[in-house]
Parts: C-alpha cells; structure tokens; sequence
C-alpha cells in the first residue's frame, strides 16, 4: 500500500468551482489528483473539497469527499477494504 510520504510529485487538475443553491456560505472544489509515487507507479483520483466559511469570508471548515477506488487498485491494494 501506498502511503502519503511515498509520493514524489503530485498534481491537480481542476474541473468546477460550486456555490451553495442554498445561499449558504459553502463552496465546493471538485479536482483530479495525480500522483507519481517514488516507486514509479501512478494514480489519479477524484476529490471534492467542501469549503463552509464563517461571517468574516474565512473559511471555518473544510471536508474532503474522494474516490480512492482506483487508487487502491493502482497502489496495490484492495478496493473493497475500508
């Protein structure tokens, strides 16, 4: 398996940027991340980064939603582990 420290370069490729339909001080960030791991293995992932933020415009929380399916796979290990 394939850990963070293991990483050599990574990169991403951004496809949107959401807003609340809620009027609520929420914005989404959905990206693929590539990474090129040291070992000369490779893998891209999608990911979506949910941004709340707070009266003063400053973000106040952040929860990072990703697909790690095909991560596994590419790293070596089993998709369906949890």
């Amino acid at each position: 398996m394939c850990v963070l420290s293991d990483v050599e370069k990574s990169w991403q490729k951004p496809h949107n940027t959401l807003i609340s339909t809620e009027g609520k001080p929420v914005m989404i960030k959905h990206f693929t991340y590539h990474w090129a791991v040291k070992d000369g293995r490779n893998t891209t992932f999608e990911v979506c980064d949910v941004f709340e933020f707070n009266e003063n415009n400053q973000i106040c929380k952040e929860t990072i939603i990703y697909d790690t399916h095909q991560l596994r796979i590419d790293m070596g290990g089993n998709p369906l582990d949890f």
